[in-house]
């Protein structure tokens, strides 16, 4: 009586069964429409066919995988394709094979120590048109990583690579006809908070994904046949969000991106994973607000009290002073609450001109924090989330309206291909602005149809007027 575990036959009928597996060809980056794998790289494959037949490549990795030779060599299949040999594994193809060593792999899969996963969106920017709509990245979540807010965890991303001092036209008309190689790099969540939301000054929102340890592994495995391979970049199309959405699409039964022809701004694709179901739950957790450093001192400094704020405008006046009577007069607890605001309104300061005499306040400060947190349990205030991004207005919009004018009846029909406007809930953008692209405008009136107005980019930032020197010195300018 045979084993119920006990491996399938690997015939021919099986091998064909499997090439046509989803989950296969998604581990190919196959293309549904063309039936073409969208990886440039010809060295991802092993078969010199593996990027147009996925049951030659099929063939080709099970030989590879059962291999006895160079089992010592960071070469050999299983080291090669870690998810590859994972999949058939669990789908009983591949008979008992002896272990290969892959000590590269290991070292790198024991550095990461992935336990989870989240995507993590970047607000727009709008001093720069590629992060117009915002950005997605995958952060792998080690055990230990939420004591430090994840910043020591690998972050994933994907982008174009660009030359340096690229002509803007030439970037634009490249992006958008797929002129770019793009790849997946990996670095520290610091690196990307800092470039983020320090330098940039955009708010991100962390959503763990809702995976099983074996689905999360599959995908940590796959990035690692990944590394150094080439798609083509499409700005508008199969962009970071794509490529990083497609990562989670390898786990999920939900073709997420089946439907996704034209372009798609990353907010919108949180918002179908949001809906997406896994395991009869929604796959993505509710989001947690990281805000920049921006966001960070403005809220601190709205939780101040009169007196506090006074205090702080005293303190900042060049040079910084904390001998000031409205500092001195303070108690333990209220200095804290204006030294911890004094941190991120110095670190804006640098990020706009790292002077010799902010870096000097900053140490003023740490000294004044040492002394001060010796003698009191002040808890440092946390940032109050705003609403998060995917709760906001769909990006494309129909108008209809009815008017009256000069004794006139009018309909007004209006479509706006993206994003935002002033009008907008400012959930996960930069409030008081606008980005719209392709906003047209008709009207009908007495049998007439006349185009009222057409914006093919229209980008808009108000200025909130804030009295206080302090947030005159860091209000940005567009």
């Amino acid at each position: 009586m045979g084993m119920a575990n006990e491996p399938v036959e690997n015939d021919k009928a099986s091998e064909k069964a499997l090439s046509n597996d989803p989950q296969w060809l998604k581990l190919l980056h196959v293309d549904l429409d063309s039936g073409l794998s969208e990886v440039n790289s010809a060295d991802f494959f092993l078969s010199p066919q593996g990027g147009s037949n996925p049951l030659a490549e099929l063939i080709a990795t099970i030989a590879s995988l059962q291999s006895l030779e160079n089992l010592d060599s960071d070469n050999h299949g299983q080291c090669r394709y870690p998810a590859r040999y994972q999949w058939l594994k669990s789908k009983r193809i591949l008979p008992e094979t002896k272990q290969a060593a892959c000590s590269a792999y290991r070292s790198w899969n024991e550095a990461n120590r992935a336990e989870s996963l989240s995507l993590v969106y970047a607000t727009g920017y709008l001093d720069n048109p590629a992060s117009f709509y915002g950005h997605l990245l995958l952060r792998l979540n080690t055990p230990s990583g939420d004591v430090q807010g994840h910043l020591l965890d690998t972050s994933i991303d994907f982008g174009a690579i660009i030359p340096d001092e690229e002509n803007p036209v030439v970037y634009i008309a490249r992006g958008l006809t797929g002129g770019y190689d793009a790849g997946f790099t990996q670095g520290s969540f610091y690196e990307q908070t800092q470039a983020y939301g320090d330098i940039e000054l955009r708010d991100m929102w962390e959503y763990r994904l809702r995976l099983t340890p074996d689905e999360t592994s599959l995908i940590v495995a796959h990035l690692w046949e990944l590394q150094g391979h080439l798609f083509t970049y499409y700005y508008l199309t199969k962009n970071c969000a794509y490529r990083i959405v497609e990562l989670v699409q390898l786990v999920s039964d939900d073709t997420l991106l089946k439907s996704v022809k034209g372009w798609i701004p990353p907010i919108d694709l949180i918002k179908r994973l949001q809906k997406a179901e896994h395991d009869g739950a929604s796959l993505l957790e509710p989001g947690r607000f990281i805000p920049s450093r921006q966001k960070r001192f403005y809220n601190k400094y709205q939780q101040l009290s009169k007196v506090q704020q006074q205090a702080l405008g005293n303190v900042i006046e060049s040079p910084i002073n904390l001998e000031k009577p409205t500092y001195r007069g303070l108690s333990l607890d209220e200095k804290m609450g204006v030294i911890d605001s004094l941190f991120d309104y110095f670190e804006l300061r640098i990020n706009q001109a790292d002077l010799p005499e902010y870096q000097e306040a900053k140490k003023l400060l740490l000294q004044e924090m040492l002394i001060l947190s010796s003698r009191t349990a002040y808890k440092l205030q946390d940032t109050r989330p705003p609403e998060s991004p995917e709760k906001g207005q769909n990006s494309s919009a129909i108008r209809i309206a009815l008017g009256h004018q000069k004794k006139r009846d009018h309909l007004r029909l209006g479509f706006r291909g993206s994003y935002f406007d002033l009008l907008n809930l400012n959930a996960g953008r930069m409030p008081l602005s606008q980005l719209l692209m392709v906003d047209v405008e008709l009207q009908a009136s007495e049998g007439r149809l006349q185009l009222e107005r057409v914006d093919l980019l229209n980008i808009r930032t108000v200025s909130a007027v804030k009295s206080a020197p302090v947030f005159q010195a860091l209000t940005p300018t567009h």
